[in-house]
């Protein structure tokens, strides 16, 4: 059963049924937006996947995070786990005179 109610029973039916439920849906846009402006249809068109809504993470101002600018390219394994062993050291002294522990940390390589 579709929006409009009827029962399809080939998908040409099916599509002209979802096509007017949504043509009854895109009519009310108007009067939606009249009378409780025009957030409202953003709303619905993001929600359906329409409309792409930006996405800003939610950091708490006081998260530890520690991180290394390498200038050069690092090829070597050695180099790589030497720079990560600094960076753990460090996140560790940060954590310990906050007090704090940690059950799993990301390593974030960009």
């Amino acid at each position: 059963m579709h929006r409009c109610g009827c029962r399809p029973t080939s998908s040409r039916i099916s599509a002209a049924c979802a096509s007017i439920g949504y043509l009854t849906f895109a009519r009310r846009r108007a009067r939606r937006a009249l009378r409780f402006g025009p957030i409202v249809n953003r709303r619905i068109d993001q929600a359906l996947g329409d409309l792409a809504e930006p996405i800003d993470p939610l950091r708490p101002a006081d998260m530890i995070e520690v991180q290394r600018t390498i200038v050069e390219p690092i090829g070597a394994a050695e180099t790589i786990a030497r720079y990560v062993g600094k960076l753990a050291a460090e996140l560790c002294g940060r954590m310990e005179e906050k007090g704090l522990g940690v059950l799993r940390a990301d390593l974030v390589v960009t």
